[in-house]
């Protein structure tokens, strides 16, 4: 925490900025020697983008580009990758600063307390962005900085999570079901992408949909699946591709769904114990047998190995 205590000290005092906080791995507490250093800018308009820009070229002894609002998408916002050098006087380390603006995080923390929610596209999203995360972010941030108490009032808000949104996030498996669904017929056609991006999209909201009946946060696709502390989510204990099969998590929600709803979807895939037969990919034959409920598609070792 004192490269962050450091980097907020400075960043305060920049016109527009309302608080620091780190998030991420660091707040997650689950990073290891490759992770960044996250540090959430929480700001109101208007952001002195300049001052910003001159405090980072100052930190890391070199001219430094911060994205404006907006500069790197309509939600993942802006902000700047820092690589910065001890000798410089400066706390040594990976720094990324990501600007979020408390206006728009305010009114996500609404929708949210209403069980609204929405997902866009947004680069470096495979999945897509959903507005719920600005609203894990501040959930599981540690504040750094917060002169005036404006992150604190926001994080209440956030605690316990929000029992509208977590029906919500349940109720939103019938998509994840529609999606396998439109995936049977293209995989019979051999359309592997078309099959691959129903699949991967049906994985995605199954992720959501399991955390949020647990009362947990996604705040990013990587590691949503196989995090040791989602435990609704761990993956068998053999080696599982994360791969266009969403039998592997078909069980668990089809249970979260029996138990909100009454029934389960009718097309959930079921996943057994059996492999396919296969040369370390998955072919379009183990696909279809895996949408049909019948076998589990598993990672098997190359022709070579």
């Amino acid at each position: 925490m004192a490269v962050a205590a450091e980097h907020a000290r400075a960043l305060v005092k920049v016109s527009g900025v309302v608080g620091v906080v780190v998030g991420g791995s660091h707040a997650r507490g689950t990073a290891d020697e490759n992770s960044d250093l996250d540090l959430g800018i929480y700001y109101r308009e208007p952001l002195d983008v300049d001052a910003l820009r001159d405090l980072a070229s100052a930190i890391t002894g070199r001219p430094t580009e911060v994205a404006k609002p907006g500069g790197w998408g309509p939600w993942v916002n802006g902000g700047a990758w820092l690589d910065v050098e001890d000798a410089l006087g400066w706390p040594g380390g990976r720094v990324d600063w990501i600007l979020r603006d408390l206006e728009r995080v305010d009114h996500e923390v609404s929708r949210a307390l209403r069980g609204e929610f929405s997902l866009h596209h947004q680069a470096g999203h495979p999945f897509g962005f959903l507005s719920t995360i600005y609203v894990g972010e501040a959930a599981v941030a540690r504040v750094v900085a917060d002169p005036h108490g404006a992150l604190a009032k926001l994080q209440a808000r956030t605690t316990p999570y929000p029992e509208a949104l977590r029906q919500a996030m349940v109720r939103w498996l019938w998509e994840a079901e529609f999606s396998v669904e439109i995936a049977r017929k293209p995989v019979k056609r051999g359309d592997a992408a078309y099959v691959s991006m129903c699949l991967a999209h049906a994985v995605g909201i199954m992720a959501h949909a399991l955390h949020a009946r647990d009362g947990q946060w996604v705040l990013n696709e990587k590691g949503s699946l196989t995090r040791p502390d989602a435990s609704p989510v761990r993956p068998p204990t053999s080696p599982v591709a994360l791969t266009p099969s969403a039998a592997v998590w078909a069980s668990r929600t089809s249970s979260i769904w029996r138990d909100e709803f009454g029934s389960p979807p009718s097309c959930w895939p079921t996943c057994v114990a059996r492999p396919p037969v296969d040369t370390g990919h998955v072919s379009m034959e183990a696909t279809e047998l895996a949408l049909s409920g019948s076998v589990s598609t598993r990672r098997l070792p190359s022709t070579g190995a």
